[in-house]
């Protein structure tokens, strides 16, 4: 049994433990909502950051890349008048010659529009806000040269319904790429028209080369007022989709995570276009009956393959790096991933680099992408497993660390 002074003890150290108790729960209390601060503050400063990226994509990428592109255009038209009057005095091979090198600018700017294929220039079933301009524009690797042949030798470009009668593979730069680069034996074979009817015979060549460059700049014509169309659909005095992507009234975009996704879609047409369709194929590692399929590389009549493919990286890193704005590159840096972006951009630049000494050594020695396949594969190979550092950056560490959800195209794609 306690003694009285024994149980006073015993209270005094009861009292003790429980203020201790409870000062550690006030201490923990304290410290809980200082951690909530830090979560909500993290939340808030990552939300203000992702409007910025957002805030970036028209006004900083698309709208600046499509207006170099629409300058390009009209040096192509400049560039086709000039052979098409060349073509009158029978001495044109100079004009011909510019008007070939203006195309493959104009295609090298185009090639980085093609990553930003989100909003009105994206297949509008698989792009939030898509309305299909992109094929209205390019549409490789659908294209038909016997069509174009056809036309050509019909003389029908003019017609008020050409468009509804045709299917984007018979117009287009791909289209143009044909008319300016073909030759002057029809893609047609010998049971249609126009070989059969005679007609492509009975034009001759200076027939041929005339009516190419008035088909050609019918053609350019309708690519100029489409490239307006996306140019209006981004400008804010038009359909104003770089407010959309923000999530405001009136987006397509339920949230700005849902917007973020969509710009990070994009981003994937280096994986499933760049490195699946331009490289893959043709070398022979996916969708090929042969050993390899040179065939199917990108610009073989405008030597334009390596190029394409520059242009398709320099897009991406102007669309990761938002241009002179903010972008998906600053995200991951102010989310505490400042190394995997800098990587990202390190491994782009180096594939461009190894493409670049490709480009320049097949122009020196006279080449091309098909030759380089045959006799120096291991180039080739050098240049998609550097690209697939991007492409698998892309798929994992990014879609972690920024809780994406990878394309439907590309989510059953473990290379």
């Amino acid at each position: 049994m306690q003694t009285r002074s024994e149980q006073f003890f015993t209270q005094v150290n009861s009292i003790v433990t429980l203020c201790g108790l409870a000062a550690l729960v006030v201490v923990h209390q304290g410290c809980k909502d200082a951690y909530e601060g830090s979560d909500t503050s993290t939340a808030a400063a990552k939300a203000a950051v992702v409007s910025d990226v957002l805030g970036s994509v028209g006004s900083s990428v698309v709208l600046p890349t499509l207006d170099r592109f629409s300058s390009e255009l009209d040096l192509l038209e400049d560039a086709i008048l000039d052979y098409q009057s060349a073509l009158q005095t029978g001495n044109s091979e100079q004009e011909l010659t510019a008007a070939r090198e203006q195309w493959r600018s104009t295609m090298s700017v185009w090639q980085e529009l093609e990553v930003m294929q989100l909003g009105p220039a994206g297949d509008s079933m698989k792009f939030v806000g898509g309305e299909s301009i992109r094929d209205e524009i390019y549409s490789w690797p659908t294209v038909n040269p016997c069509r174009v042949d056809q036309n050509t030798a019909a003389e029908n470009w003019d017609s008020s319904s050409y468009y509804e009668d045709n299917l984007v593979n018979a117009y287009g730069l791909d289209a143009i790429e044909h008319l300016l680069f073909g030759s002057y034996d029809t893609d047609c074979p010998p049971q249609v028209n126009p070989v059969a009817d005679g007609s492509w015979a009975a034009l001759g060549e200076e027939g041929i080369a005339q009516n190419r460059s008035e088909f050609a700049l019918v053609l350019l014509d309708n690519i100029q007022s489409n490239t307006e169309l996306l140019i209006q659909g981004w400008s804010p005095d038009g359909g104003n989709f770089s407010e959309l992507l923000l999530g405001l009234e009136g987006s397509p975009y339920e949230s700005e995570q849902l917007a973020l996704n969509a710009v990070y879609n994009s981003l994937f047409y280096v994986e499933t276009s760049t490195k699946d369709r331009k490289l893959a194929l043709p070398l022979g590692y996916r969708d090929c009956s042969e050993d390899t399929c040179p065939e199917d590389f990108e610009g073989l009549l405008s030597q334009t393959t390596a190029s394409s493919l520059i242009g398709n990286l320099k897009g991406f890193k102007m669309l990761f790096q938002g241009g002179d704005g903010i972008g998906m590159s600053d995200l991951l840096t102010d989310l505490g991933h400042e190394d995997l972006s800098k990587q990202v951009v390190l491994d782009v630049e180096e594939s461009i680099r190894l493409l670049e000494m490709l480009e320049q050594d097949m122009t020196e020695q006279g080449t091309d992408v098909p030759s380089v396949l045959a006799d120096q594969p291991e180039r080739l190979e050098e240049i998609y497993v550097q690209l697939q550092l991007v492409t698998t950056a892309i798929k994992q560490d990014i879609a972690t660390v920024l809780s994406m959800e990878i394309p439907r195209e590309a989510a059953g794609d473990n290379d």
